[in-house]
């Protein structure tokens, strides 16, 4: 038996991209994907995470650099599958910069877990831990 706090959103992008399906609650048999959103907001109301939290965004970086070191061992699919993980990481991490503690910031940031190409710089500016500094490659 498992709390249901250690259990994320579906609906959530990031945890659908991010984890393997074991993280998500499994639904009720027989219940249809209208019924699923008030089911979910109900294990939310019991403790379902819904928010990504300091050590969770940096234990997502890690996966992604770790993945990233591989990034030669891949297929084209995963190498793929690889840069969207990252994009939606960076994009969450955009969206909601005020969320998170600028120690957790300098610690994603020294990680390696963007694809090679350079982010641009219009949107270095949009997160001061990316702005001012090298893009992180894999």
């Amino acid at each position: 038996l498992r709390c249901i706090s250690e259990f994320f959103d579906p609906s959530v992008g990031l945890f659908e991209m991010m984890l393997q399906a074991d993280y998500f609650p499994l639904f009720p048999e027989g219940v249809k994907d209208d019924r699923r959103r008030s089911w979910i907001d109900f294990l939310v109301s019991l403790g379902l995470s819904t928010v990504a939290t300091d050590k969770k965004l940096i234990n997502f970086a890690k996966q992604l650099a770790c993945e990233g070191n591989l990034i030669n061992k891949k297929t084209k699919s995963e190498t793929a599958l690889w840069a969207e993980k990252s994009r939606r990481l960076f994009s969450h991490m955009i969206k909601n910069e005020s969320q998170y503690k600028p120690n957790t910031w300098s610690q994603i940031n020294s990680l390696a877990w963007l694809p090679a190409r350079e982010i641009s710089e219009n949107l270095m500016k949009l997160s001061i831990p990316f702005y001012n500094r090298p893009c992180r490659t894999a």
